[in-house]
């Protein structure tokens, strides 16, 4: 097989040079690139960097219409995941016929379960408009006569994508087209503890053959090199040691066991006791442990227990615990993770179907570091952490001391 048709996975933690080698190598290696980020301080930080980067707008026309016109005209481009993520088949015929280099920093989010219940996508079929592809379990968006109108909009139009599959006869998964990652000329896809993200089992699922590599050097001579998973990441490590100060006392007796998705799910009913422990004990810690400023706060929960769980003096710092595309944060010292993660068992069950398995502790981990990284620490300032799940700060130790890695 043609090396540039494997996909390189540059695997280093943040403020390693992952970006800084990318734009080096646009400099320096002619060719048509597209880089995809989820930090619009990147797309500028690219259209500064590179001569000549276009960004799609919405000036004249939509984001998409625009970024066919620049793929048809054959430029330079930078765009965020969002858009590329609703990228169709027009998309890909234009990349591959400019032979174009993806550069995807960060990885995207290829493949989840979409909200919508059993019955409601039996109604759906029932109604005639949409079918299930027998051979394939794939979701077919119906011709009508009369568009579709109503709450089921965005599954109408990804299915009419050819996004949607009907897994088990049970729920709808959506997934990325693979064939974004092999129609290019080459693809390097730039990340931190990748054997633990949900897109190395979607490039396994679809047996698509990638090589790790990791970055090294310094400004104006970044290299890549083979990835070791015992030396990569060392100094980060070490560094995460030395300035995350994780909170250890009384506070943390709620979390020895529960704090996942479905725990919280059992609990989420107003006053509900364990739900105003949990504030309570969030309240004290910013109040009391740390003394932080509202300001210097950041917090995370599951997004359907947010309104119970927020507080005086933390409310309006609450970041998604899955949260990538924002440097917003950067200004926060005291954090609050209040989650047990886990990857979603629907989509636990796709990828196994075809015997592909995720490892749920450094999937947590890799989370959990991705969220951590929002604040203050990205630039090189200590943090204070309160994390109640035992299991969560028992990985979060592992890691930093090495007894597992990527």
């Amino acid at each position: 097989m043609d090396s540039n048709n494997i996909i390189k996975v540059i695997d280093a933690p943040c403020g390693k040079g992952k970006t800084s080698w990318a734009i080096q190598h646009m400099n320096e290696h002619e060719g048509r690139y597209i880089f995809i980020t989820p930090f619009l301080d990147e797309v500028n930080r690219t259209k500064q960097s590179c001569q000549g980067f276009k960004e799609p707008s919405d000036k004249k026309s939509s984001k998409m219409a625009h970024l066919k016109d620049l793929l048809d005209r054959q430029e330079n481009i930078v765009s965020t995941h969002s858009l590329f993520s609703m990228a169709d088949d027009e998309v890909l015929d234009l990349l591959r016929l400019g032979e174009y280099t993806l550069i995807l920093d960060e990885v995207m989010d290829v493949v989840h379960r979409e909200k919508i219940s059993g019955h409601d996508i039996r109604l759906l079929i029932e109604s005639g408009w949409i079918r299930i592809d027998e051979a394939t379990a794939q979701v077919i968006a119906m011709d009508r006569f009369e568009p579709y109108k109503g709450k089921f909009d965005e599954i109408i139009e990804k299915a009419r994508a050819g996004r949607l599959i009907y897994f088990n006869n049970t729920f709808l998964v959506w997934e990325f087209s693979p064939e974004f990652f092999t129609a290019m000329q080459e693809t390097y896809v730039m990340t931190y503890l990748f054997r633990g993200q949900v897109q190395r089992c979607y490039f396994d699922f679809h047996k698509l053959p990638y090589a790790m590599l990791t970055v090294t050097g310094e400004y104006g001579d970044y290299r890549l090199v083979p990835y070791d998973p015992d030396t990569a990441d060392l100094e980060f490590r070490q560094f995460a040691q030395e300035n995350i100060h994780v909170y250890e006392g009384d506070l943390n007796d709620i979390g020895k066991t529960g704090l996942s998705f479905s725990w919280y799910e059992k609990y989420n009913r107003p006053s509900n006791r364990l739900l105003v422990r949990i504030k309570n004990n969030t309240q004290n810690y910013f109040r009391n442990i740390v003394k932080g400023k509202a300001s210097e706060n950041m917090w995370t929960c599951f997004k359907d227990t947010q309104t119970r769980l927020k507080g005086k003096r933390y409310t309006k710092g609450f970041v998604q615990c899955g949260a990538r595309a924002t440097n917003d944060y950067r200004h926060k010292k005291n954090l609050a993770y209040l989650v047990n993660r886990y990857a979603h068992p629907g989509i636990i069950q796709y990828f196994e179907s075809q015997s592909v398995k995720i490892d749920q502790n450094l999937f947590a981990v890799s989370e959990l570091i991705q969220w951590v990284w929002r604040s203050q620490i990205r630039d090189g300032k200590p943090i204070n952490l309160y994390m109640p799940s035992e299991r969560m700060k028992k990985l979060l130790m592992e890691w930093m001391s090495g007894e597992f890695t990527g």
